[in-house]
């Protein structure tokens, strides 16, 4: 049950940063190089790249998502730094939190 819980967090996440997607499409990858990839605070203007990382962090500053987020598994808080990818699939967005499940 609490894995399930986790999973629906995870979901959460996602789904917030596919809000911030949806707002600044400026900044989303427009290349399909998967081995580009580029932080937030490291793109170039006119810059190509396939794979965006951003942080739960951003989504919590941008109020997307609660600040405080707990994993039920082991009661402790999901870090600001988890990452979030942002790939370019043939112009269609997969959005990946990469959070381990312990």
């Amino acid at each position: 049950y609490q894995r399930k819980l986790l999973s629906n967090q995870l979901v959460n996440i996602e789904n917030a940063a596919r809000s911030w997607g949806a707002k600044h499409m400026d900044k989303l990858p427009t290349s399909y190089d998967t081995s580009v990839v580029r932080n937030l605070d490291s793109i170039q203007e006119g810059e190509e790249y396939g794979i965006l990382v951003i942080t739960l962090q951003t989504l919590q500053d941008e109020g997307l998502i609660d600040s405080k987020i707990k994993n039920p598994v082991n009661k402790k808080e999901i870090s600001p730094t988890t990452e979030i990818y942002i790939t370019n699939l043939n112009n269609e967005y997969q959005y990946e939190v990469r959070y381990e499940m312990t």
